[in-house]
Formats: structure tokens, C-alpha cells, sequence
């Protein structure tokens, strides 16, 4: 048996506005909406609220606002009056605020916004293909199609492999 090498690449713009769409936008993420997630790191650092609130009224809030997150989007009870429910989730803008953050601040990155030459070492494997995420799909050239009846081409979901994150 031979093997084919390949490789999907998508546009770091593309991989951002997705991960935002999926992860922050929605709270759908334990990383995200967790008691020391991304979602209270972020609204009590970035969201900007009333100044006449006490810490303690903010800390009551943001843990509702969390709570709620947590849920499904379609029995959420979302309290308008409470300023980190207005909007649910991340805004795109306090989102990128995070990231930038992050990177500044030297911490560990997550594989979502990271380069995808950071996930793995790329130039040290030759690949046969190399094809945008745009393309893959009906004029893909990893169509099942391209390999012969009952081929399946192998999807990768989640993060690099642990041999990978080095």
C-alpha cells in the first residue's frame, strides 16, 4: 500500500472568523465558558460595564453570564440588564483583543489561532498536495472520487496530535 502526503491549508483570516463563529461567538466550548475559561477572562478584562458597579455585583454577574453560556443557545434566559449578557458570548473585537493579548503576554497559545507552521513541522515532509480549505469539497482533489471505488479520505478533527504540539 502506497500512501498519499497532503495537506489543507485555509487563510489565517478564514481560520479566525471561524474559530470566533464556533468558539466564542456561540460559548460552545468548555475552554471557553469553564470558571477560569476564555469567556470570564475576557469580558472582565475587555467588556466594558458601568464603573459604578461594585466587584462584587460584577463577579455575580459575569458568573450568571457564564452559567447561561454553558447552556444551549435555544434555553438560554438572557437578562438584558445584565452587561455580560448584552451580547451573549465574545464580540469579534474582544475576541482579537485576546488573542493579541495572548501572543504579547508569551503565554501558550491555543491550535486554533496559532501558525500553522507553529503545529507541526511542515518544511521536514514532502507532500503530494497541498489544497486550500476553500477548495475541498466538488472540485476537490482529495475527493473520494480521485481514489477509487469506496475510498475514504481520512478527516482530521480537533487540534495537532500530542507529537504534533511540540
Amino acid at each position: 500500500k502506497s500512501s498519499l502526503n497532503f495537506l489543507t491549508v485555509r487563510h489565517p483570516w478564514e481560520r479566525l472568523v471561524s474559530m470566533y463563529i464556533n468558539k466564542f461567538q456561540s460559548c460552545s466550548s468548555t475552554m471557553f465558558s469553564g470558571k477560569n475559561g476564555i469567556l470570564v477572562k475576557t469580558l472582565r478584562k475587555y467588556r466594558k460595564i458601568d464603573e459604578n458597579i461594585s466587584l462584587e455585583e460584577k463577579s455575580r454577574l459575569l458568573e450568571a453570564a457564564r452559567i447561561e453560556c454553558n447552556k444551549p443557545s435555544d434555553i438560554r434566559l438572557v437578562d438584558s440588564d445584565n452587561p455580560y449578557m448584552n451580547p451573549m458570548g465574545l464580540t469579534f473585537r474582544e475576541t482579537v483583543q485576546f488573542i493579541i493579548a495572548e501572543f504579547k503576554e508569551n503565554r501558550g497559545a491555543d491550535f486554533h489561532w496559532l501558525k500553522i507552521t507553529h503545529l507541526c513541522d511542515l518544511c521536514s515532509r514532502k507532500y503530494q498536495i497541498i489544497e486550500k480549505m476553500e477548495n475541498v469539497g466538488t472540485g476537490s482533489l482529495l475527493s473520494p472520487k480521485n481514489f477509487g471505488a469506496g475510498s475514504k479520505v481520512p478527516r482530521h478533527s480537533g487540534g495537532p496530535r500530542k507529537s504534533e504540539r511540540q
